[in-house]
């Protein structure tokens, strides 16, 4: 069986998650690179959560909910990572 490059990134970071939650951690911080990611290459204001779980299936590969996304988004406006006058969530 052959695999496309797309399925073995998504597996991969799937796999990554597992061990990452099996062994205590947030699996919203395991998705802040994925957001930072699509962020560094962000060039339309404004950021919403829509767009950046668009931009993480494309990129990535993943489909991650936006309610999710939007909690990351959040946790990076609270640690001052990111504007907050630029999220609209």
């Amino acid at each position: 069986m052959e695999m496309n490059s797309g399925f073995e990134t998504t597996l991969s970071s799937l796999a990554m998650l597992k061990v990452k939650v099996s062994s205590g951690g947030d699996y919203l911080d395991y998705l802040r690179p994925f957001v930072n990611r699509v962020l560094s290459k962000w060039d339309e204001s404004p950021i919403t959560d829509s767009a950046v779980a668009r931009g993480i299936a494309d990129h990535c590969g993943l489909v991650i909910p936006d309610r999710t996304v939007q909690l990351v988004l959040r946790r990076l406006v609270r640690g001052g990572a990111l504007e907050g006058t630029r999220v609209y969530i």
